[in-house]
């Protein structure tokens, strides 16, 4: 499935503080460009929790998203995910502020601005082996990376 915004201002999508907007299961992948995500929340994965699903984020900005306790962005039990030209923004989560990864991670071209996690991690990644990361940029986050060898 694709959910792309064609026009000139992005599509925004909102979830009130109250709910995760993605389940990605086993088998499905799903294909997001140009779009901006804000208030969403949930325990694990504020935005997405992939369980052997695919996802290509292209070109979207994340602001303001929530789990309280794994990935404030997203989750990934399993499964692969692909960011490009993407940016998060003041998301929080308890262990990794945006990204926690137990799959597979690239990010490529991407901002990571002001986020927060108990732990100080920005990205979270329990498999370093299936960690791509390129030209992504972080600023004013608690930290980077925390990475969880085998």
């Amino acid at each position: 499935m694709t959910i792309k915004d064609y026009g000139s201002t992005r599509t925004i999508i909102d979830g009130n503080n109250r709910n995760r907007i993605f389940n990605i299961n086993s088998g499905a992948t799903l294909d997001l460009i140009n779009l901006t995500i804000i208030n969403s929340k949930a325990a694990n994965g504020g935005v997405f929790y992939i369980n052997g699903g695919k996802i290509n984020i292209i070109n979207c900005s994340f602001y303001n998203n929530t789990a309280t306790s794994n990935g404030g962005v997203i989750f990934v039990e399993n499964g692969e995910v692909r960011v490009y030209d993407s940016k998060f923004l003041n998301n929080i989560g308890k262990h990794g502020s945006t990204i926690f990864n137990k799959g597979s991670l690239s990010i490529i071209n991407s901002t990571f601005e002001y986020n927060v996690a108990e732990d100080g991690k920005t990205i979270y990644i329990n498999n370093v082996s299936n960690f791509y990361p390129e030209n992504r940029i972080f600023y004013n986050n608690t930290e980077k990376f925390r990475l969880m060898l085998p």
